[in-house]
């Protein structure tokens, strides 16, 4: 039996690990620890369980992405609503929204998810966060709890 292993230019693989890590990588993702009752409008998420945050861009205290360099990058976050609630959230790109996603559980008796993807050309010290909509009302909470986890995450594409 013969086995290879494969080497790239664009990857090195770590002491002891058999998993490859990029070279000058960004990736992150993120969750909030707890539930977030009743958010107001115009607030920032703050996902401050930063899972894998390969570069060290997105920051747990602020919640936001700070690009390291010029690219194409992918965003996606998910929210989970509480039964009877609803949530208004928009990704921001240096205070401009770019896509904005409702998830909404009135009339019904259990929680529930949205989650949206987006792509944009970004530039370094570009900033990219999770926040809930400045002219929209919000009701009951975000839940985040095993296993139903409200995330953030985001990496260079190219």
């Amino acid at each position: 039996m013969i086995y290879f292993k494969c080497y790239s230019l664009y990857f090195n693989e770590a002491p002891g690990d058999n998993q490859p890590v990029a070279n000058n990588g960004v990736a992150f993702f993120a969750y909030l620890s707890k539930n977030e009752p009743n958010p107001g409008a115009h607030q920032t998420f703050v996902f401050d369980v930063d899972h894998t945050n390969i570069g060290g861009h997105y920051s747990h205290h602020t919640g936001v992405f700070t690009c390291p360099r010029h690219g194409v990058y992918v965003f996606s976050w998910c929210l989970f609503c509480s039964a009877g609630g609803f949530v208004f959230s928009e990704l921001v790109v240096n205070s401009s929204p770019v896509l904005g996603k409702y998830v909404g559980a009135q009339g019904v008796s259990n929680l529930l998810s949205s989650t949206d993807l987006v792509i944009v050309d970004l530039n370094p010290g570009d900033e990219v966060y999770i926040r809930t909509a400045p002219n929209q009302s919000q009701l009951g909470q975000v839940i985040s709890e095993p296993p139903y986890r409200s995330t953030f995450s985001g990496w260079k594409l190219f």
